[in-house]
């Protein structure tokens, strides 16, 4: 699955009083727990502007979801669209696996922990240990 392009200096691992778990450095699919609430980073901004949906984070990156031929990843920005704040990370995956069809529920769990914990460690989502 397809990541932000462009890299940042991520936080330190910590979790405030809001419930936020920021996570910093390799942050890999393990680390993401399937019952965390993802939601955008409070202060970055996630926008579509055209065709493609753009997410700007906190330390001024501009990221885009794309595929290898730079094309909108439809599947990327499904992802961040779904990562609210309402659902677990479960569900994302589970409603993911639902609207594309052609991989398991286990690849695609797999794959949308790791595409978050690249949104997370890039300052774009944060995850919350309860729903906002």
């Amino acid at each position: 699955m397809p990541a932000c392009q462009a890299c940042t200096e991520p936080d330190s691992l910590r979790s405030d009083a809001k419930g936020w778990l920021l996570w910093s450095r390799a942050v890999n699919a393990n680390q993401v727990p399937l019952t965390a609430y993802p939601a955008p980073h409070p202060a970055a901004g996630i926008e579509r502007v055209g065709d493609r949906l753009m997410a700007a984070s906190p330390d001024d990156h501009l990221h885009q979801f794309v595929e290898d031929d730079d094309a909108p990843s439809l599947t990327a920005e499904r992802i961040v669209e779904l990562a609210d704040g309402s659902r677990t990370v479960s569900e994302i995956a589970t409603q993911i696996a639902e609207e594309f069809e052609g991989a398991s529920l286990e690849q695609v769990t797999e794959d949308v922990r790791g595409f978050l914990g690249t949104l997370v460690e890039r300052q774009v989502i944060v995850l919350h240990t309860h729903p906002l």
